[in-house]
């Protein structure tokens, strides 16, 4: 059986590994702190690309280090459960 692929966030584990708070990444990238906290959250369901590229620059700001879509976003593949019997 396939299994859909699907797209998560991984801001918040981004930002933990980079030493970088939601609010000092409000700071850095311009956003609403909403936006941002719903995002970190996984609640986000739809952003637009200017909302991208403002979390990206703001994690290169706020860290002095190249940051990319991939530090946001994450594609899984989850295994589905095996039948009960």
């Amino acid at each position: 059986m396939d299994v859909a692929p699907a797209v998560r966030w991984k801001l918040a584990a981004t930002l933990k590994e980079r030493g970088v708070t939601p609010y000092g990444l409000v700071k850095a990238s311009g956003l609403a702190q909403a936006t941002v906290y719903a995002i970190a959250q996984g609640k986000a369901q739809a952003v637009e690309l200017e909302t991208l590229t403002k979390l990206v620059a703001g994690i290169e700001r706020l860290t002095g280090k190249p940051a990319a879509v991939n530090d946001l976003l994450e594609v899984a593949r989850e295994t589905p459960a095996p039948a009960q019997s």
